[in-house]
């Protein structure tokens, strides 16, 4: 199979530019040992033809060769944003990879989630087997979730449980996270639901004796105050039917 990087090449010479001439030619001829030199070219080559197409491929080429990605990508992005170029499909494969790589490479978890952003919606549009960005946001979104019910924040669980089911993942993948939104949205109802009580009747039922604030337990009493036989006949405990009226009440 012909390495990716011919593959770029050979797609970029078939396609129809107006901007190809003697500088792209000549930095062609010199890229591989030469990439310094090759990138002056297609840059010199972009200052008459512009937008160029060609010119920003073999510029991320020329940065590539030379271990600079994020320009080699920053290239590739100018690239696929010219209307109706050919050959978008192929860069835009190579601009994934590098993506990938310079989120490998980083340390910063903002700089990665920042890649991260810039390279899902290329899976989308390639349909990618392995859509490695995407989730990568989905545990941002994740850990946005976790904090967000520990803060006891359900908007904030909702959102970011939106913003996870709107990436491109796995069905599986989305219920399994969606179980766990539906879990912590539970549990801050649970909470939500045992700080009313106990703000509006914990304290009335513990000097009662009724809850136990310490345990959390709840006596459930049932208080009857049998009436003197001259206000009801029936509860006279001399009486036959005593006993029936004690059930009844």
């Amino acid at each position: 199979m012909m390495p990716r990087e011919l593959l770029v090449a050979a797609v970029v010479l078939t396609a129809v530019s107006g901007c190809k001439g003697d500088k792209v030619l000549a930095g062609r001829r010199i890229l591989e040992t030469n990439p310094a030199g090759a990138l002056a070219l297609f840059q010199e080559a972009e200052k008459t033809h512009s937008p160029c197409f060609e010119c920003k491929v073999y510029e991320g080429l020329a940065h590539e060769k030379q271990g600079d990605l994020a320009a080699a990508a920053a290239a590739w992005e100018a690239a696929i944003a010219i209307p109706d170029a050919v050959g978008k499909t192929e860069v835009s494969w190579r601009l994934l990879d590098t993506y990938e790589k310079l989120f490998e490479a980083s340390k910063d978890r903002a700089e990665r989630l920042a890649i991260a952003k810039k390279a899902a919606p290329l899976e989308v549009s390639l349909a990618a087997a392995r859509a490695w960005a995407n989730e990568a946001l989905a545990e941002s979104y994740r850990a946005e979730m976790k904090a967000a019910q520990k803060a006891g924040k359900a908007d904030a669980v909702k959102a970011a449980a939106s913003a996870i089911q709107a990436l491109y993942l796995p069905v599986q993948r989305k219920r399994e996270l969606a179980i766990e939104a539906t879990e912590a949205l539970k549990a801050l109802f649970i909470e939500r639901a045992e700080n009313a009580f106990k703000e509006k009747v914990a304290a009335e039922l513990a000097e009662q004796g009724r809850f136990d604030p310490d345990t959390s337990e709840v006596a459930l009493t049932n208080r009857f105050t049998i009436p003197s036989p001259s206000k009801d006949p029936a509860f006279d405990p001399k009486g036959d039917g005593f006993k029936v009226a004690l059930r009844k009440a």
